[in-house]
């Protein structure tokens, strides 16, 4: 699965900024993994996590990492999956490590951000590591453009129902008719297989991730911000 976040996890190492060695044998809670499990599969098969705990919205993203860990041939008995959404975590016990991917700027507001900030930290171990991910904050794209292609897609259906139903199968079927029309009424020809390869899967679900998202905080989840967060929850490293 070419999910976009992958290139995040890259350029951390895949191992978030901590040392690959110090997750083996760990307790470790996902919260947020999403139905494809990118941080979820990371640390149960190369960083060796004893047990992951993780949950998301519904109930429907179970069946698909369920399939995806027998795939992979993770046993069921190093993994367990509930159901929740922040502000508020479906478990109690406390984790080595806890890492919150992209999920809070998110929620519906400041307010919840903080108070799910504060639930997750509580549920950090003492000298255990917090991994928080937020959005690029600042900037003509974030502050200006997204805003405004976000409402225009709450608000015209046409280009919602685009949108949503943006694939690489109809993307790919659009770039070859413009291509055929360029050359009919133009004589010129365009980098069709150029054109695909960079309107691909990774580029539609970056789109989908900024588009359909129903808030986006991190303009206002800036560094200082999320520093702040980790302060006034008691931590001393960060």
């Amino acid at each position: 699965n070419k999910d976009i976040q992958k290139d995040i996890y890259d350029s951390l190492d895949k191992s978030f900024g901590i040392d690959p060695k110090y997750f083996k044998d760990k307790i470790v809670l996902d919260a947020g993994c999403g139905s494809e499990g990118t941080v979820f599969f990371e640390l149960l098969t190369k960083l060796k996590c004893k047990h992951v705990y993780a949950f998301d919205v519904g109930s429907s993203f179970k069946k698909n990492l369920i399939q995806l860990a027998k795939k992979k041939k993770i046993p069921s008995s190093r993994y367990t999956l509930a159901s929740g959404a922040l502000p508020n975590v479906p478990f109690k016990q406390k984790f080595d490590i806890v890492i919150c991917n992209g999920v809070l700027i998110h929620l519906k507001n400041i307010k919840e951000i903080k108070k799910a900030f504060k639930n997750l930290s509580n549920l950090t171990k003492k000298n255990g590591y917090f991994f928080s991910l937020y959005g690029n904050a600042g900037g003509l794209i974030q502050e200006s453009i997204f805003p405004a292609i976000r409402s225009y897609y709450r608000k015209n259906k046409v280009f919602k129902d685009f949108i949503d139903n943006l694939n690489e199968k109809n993307i790919s079927s659009y770039i070859t008719e413009f291509s055929k029309k360029i050359k009919k009424y133009y004589g010129e020809k365009i980098q069709e297989k150029y054109l695909k390869k960079m309107f691909d899967e990774v580029f539609i679900q970056f789109l989908h991730n900024y588009i359909q998202a129903p808030t986006w905080w991190s303009n206002e989840t800036t560094p200082k911000f999320v520093e702040n967060l980790y302060k006034k929850n008691g931590f001393k490293k960060i």
